[in-house]
Protein backbone atom coordinates (compact mmCIF):
# COMPACT_ATOMS: atom_id res chain seq x y z
CA UNK A 1 0.00 0.00 0.00
CA UNK A 2 1.43 3.26 -1.19
CA UNK A 3 2.27 5.69 1.74
CA UNK A 4 -0.33 7.84 2.76
CA UNK A 5 2.09 11.18 2.31
CA UNK A 6 3.32 10.54 -0.63
CA UNK A 7 -0.78 10.55 -1.81
CA UNK A 8 -1.59 13.87 -0.44
CA UNK A 9 -1.36 16.82 -2.61
CA UNK A 10 -0.26 19.74 -1.37
CA UNK A 11 -1.96 23.19 -1.59
CA UNK A 12 0.11 26.10 -1.37
CA UNK A 13 -1.16 28.77 1.28
CA UNK A 14 -3.09 31.49 -1.13
CA UNK A 15 -1.99 35.29 -0.70
CA UNK A 16 -2.77 38.39 -2.16
CA UNK A 17 -0.14 37.58 -4.31
CA UNK A 18 -1.33 34.25 -5.66
CA UNK A 19 -4.89 34.35 -5.96
CA UNK A 20 -6.02 34.60 -9.69
CA UNK A 21 -8.26 37.79 -10.42
CA UNK A 22 -11.18 37.78 -12.71
CA UNK A 23 -12.13 40.74 -14.63
CA UNK A 24 -14.96 42.06 -12.68
CA UNK A 25 -18.28 43.22 -14.98
CA UNK A 26 -21.01 44.80 -13.68
CA UNK A 27 -24.24 43.63 -15.87
CA UNK A 28 -25.67 47.04 -17.95
CA UNK A 29 -29.40 47.43 -16.55
CA UNK A 30 -31.74 45.81 -18.91
CA UNK A 31 -34.22 48.18 -19.69
CA UNK A 32 -38.20 47.24 -19.80
CA UNK A 33 -39.73 46.40 -23.38
CA UNK A 34 -42.23 49.65 -23.83
CA UNK A 35 -45.70 49.52 -23.02
CA UNK A 36 -48.20 48.93 -25.56
CA UNK A 37 -50.85 51.82 -25.72
CA UNK A 38 -53.50 49.12 -24.14
CA UNK A 39 -51.25 48.00 -21.50
CA UNK A 40 -50.46 51.93 -20.61
CA UNK A 41 -53.79 52.38 -20.42
CA UNK A 42 -54.89 49.80 -18.64
CA UNK A 43 -51.72 50.27 -16.37
CA UNK A 44 -53.00 53.97 -15.51
CA UNK A 45 -56.18 52.66 -14.83
CA UNK A 46 -55.07 49.92 -11.94
CA UNK A 47 -52.55 52.84 -10.54
CA UNK A 48 -56.52 55.04 -10.08
CA UNK A 49 -57.74 51.75 -8.50
CA UNK A 50 -55.07 51.10 -6.53
CA UNK A 51 -55.46 54.23 -4.60
CA UNK A 52 -59.33 54.06 -4.34
CA UNK A 53 -59.20 50.61 -2.72
CA UNK A 54 -56.27 51.76 -0.23
CA UNK A 55 -58.72 54.73 1.05
CA UNK A 56 -61.75 51.89 0.99
CA UNK A 57 -62.91 50.11 4.13
CA UNK A 58 -61.59 46.50 4.90
CA UNK A 59 -62.62 43.48 2.76
CA UNK A 60 -64.97 40.86 3.30
CA UNK A 61 -63.24 37.55 0.75
CA UNK A 62 -66.39 35.88 1.37
CA UNK A 63 -68.59 38.07 0.01
CA UNK A 64 -66.51 40.02 -2.40
CA UNK A 65 -67.60 37.54 -5.21
CA UNK A 66 -71.07 37.76 -4.68
CA UNK A 67 -70.71 41.96 -4.77
CA UNK A 68 -68.24 42.10 -8.01
CA UNK A 69 -70.40 39.68 -10.24
CA UNK A 70 -72.23 42.21 -12.04
CA UNK A 71 -70.13 45.03 -12.29
CA UNK A 72 -67.84 46.56 -14.35
CA UNK A 73 -64.07 47.19 -14.43
CA UNK A 74 -63.85 49.31 -11.63
CA UNK A 75 -65.27 46.83 -9.21
CA UNK A 76 -63.10 43.98 -10.52
CA UNK A 77 -59.98 46.06 -10.42
CA UNK A 78 -60.87 47.11 -6.71
CA UNK A 79 -62.28 44.06 -5.30
CA UNK A 80 -58.87 42.69 -6.82
CA UNK A 81 -56.28 45.09 -5.37
CA UNK A 82 -58.05 44.96 -1.95
CA UNK A 83 -57.47 41.14 -2.28
CA UNK A 84 -53.93 41.71 -3.28
CA UNK A 85 -53.48 43.86 -0.27
CA UNK A 86 -54.98 41.39 2.12
CA UNK A 87 -54.16 38.04 0.75
CA UNK A 88 -50.06 38.76 -0.53
CA UNK A 89 -47.09 38.09 1.42
CA UNK A 90 -46.08 41.81 0.47
CA UNK A 91 -47.40 44.69 -0.31
CA UNK A 92 -47.86 46.20 -3.79
CA UNK A 93 -46.56 49.58 -4.92
CA UNK A 94 -47.80 51.43 -7.72
CA UNK A 95 -46.36 54.12 -9.03
CA UNK A 96 -48.42 57.66 -8.66
CA UNK A 97 -50.99 58.09 -11.97
CA UNK A 98 -48.55 59.56 -15.37
CA UNK A 99 -45.67 57.87 -14.07
CA UNK A 100 -43.52 57.57 -17.02
CA UNK A 101 -42.01 53.94 -15.92
CA UNK A 102 -43.45 51.19 -14.04
CA UNK A 103 -42.73 49.57 -11.02
CA UNK A 104 -42.06 46.02 -10.12
CA UNK A 105 -45.44 45.06 -8.82
CA UNK A 106 -47.22 46.89 -11.30
CA UNK A 107 -45.69 44.89 -14.30
CA UNK A 108 -46.17 41.59 -12.39
CA UNK A 109 -49.58 42.45 -12.27
CA UNK A 110 -50.12 43.48 -15.85
CA UNK A 111 -48.05 39.90 -16.81
CA UNK A 112 -50.59 38.20 -14.69
CA UNK A 113 -53.30 39.79 -16.82
CA UNK A 114 -51.77 39.33 -20.04
CA UNK A 115 -51.06 35.52 -19.09
CA UNK A 116 -55.01 34.74 -18.06
CA UNK A 117 -56.57 36.61 -21.69
CA UNK A 118 -53.98 34.32 -23.09
CA UNK A 119 -55.27 31.34 -21.69
CA UNK A 120 -51.78 30.74 -20.44
CA UNK A 121 -53.44 29.23 -16.32
CA UNK A 122 -49.54 27.78 -16.19
CA UNK A 123 -47.88 31.57 -16.34
CA UNK A 124 -51.09 32.53 -14.36
CA UNK A 125 -50.02 29.95 -11.18
CA UNK A 126 -46.60 30.46 -11.24
CA UNK A 127 -47.23 34.33 -11.06
CA UNK A 128 -49.97 33.94 -7.96
CA UNK A 129 -47.76 31.03 -6.42
CA UNK A 130 -44.65 33.46 -6.17
CA UNK A 131 -46.51 36.14 -4.21
CA UNK A 132 -49.89 34.64 -2.59
CA UNK A 133 -50.02 32.27 0.11
CA UNK A 134 -51.54 28.69 -0.89
CA UNK A 135 -54.45 29.80 1.60
CA UNK A 136 -55.58 32.85 -0.92
CA UNK A 137 -54.78 31.64 -4.12
CA UNK A 138 -58.37 30.70 -5.50
CA UNK A 139 -59.89 33.61 -4.58
CA UNK A 140 -56.75 35.77 -6.05
CA UNK A 141 -56.83 33.75 -9.42
CA UNK A 142 -60.69 34.03 -9.65
CA UNK A 143 -60.83 37.97 -9.19
CA UNK A 144 -57.83 38.31 -11.74
CA UNK A 145 -59.44 36.25 -14.48
CA UNK A 146 -62.47 37.45 -14.05
CA UNK A 147 -61.00 40.90 -13.91
CA UNK A 148 -58.36 40.20 -16.90
CA UNK A 149 -61.64 39.46 -18.72
CA UNK A 150 -63.29 43.14 -18.28
CA UNK A 151 -60.06 44.77 -18.92
CA UNK A 152 -60.36 42.33 -22.63
CA UNK A 153 -63.73 44.33 -23.15
CA UNK A 154 -62.62 47.57 -21.88
CA UNK A 155 -59.50 48.17 -23.27
CA UNK A 156 -59.40 45.82 -26.27
CA UNK A 157 -56.59 43.86 -25.29
CA UNK A 158 -56.63 40.61 -27.59
CA UNK A 159 -54.30 38.51 -26.27
CA UNK A 160 -51.29 38.60 -28.86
Amino acid sequence: MPNAAALSVETPAFGADRIAAFPVRTPEPVAAPPLSSADRALLETLRGFARDAQLSGALDLHHVCSLIEPGGLREHGRALLRALDVLSARPLVFHPRGAEEAGFDELWLLRLVRALQAGDSASARLLIGGRVPRSGRRVVAWLARAFAERAALDFGMIPD
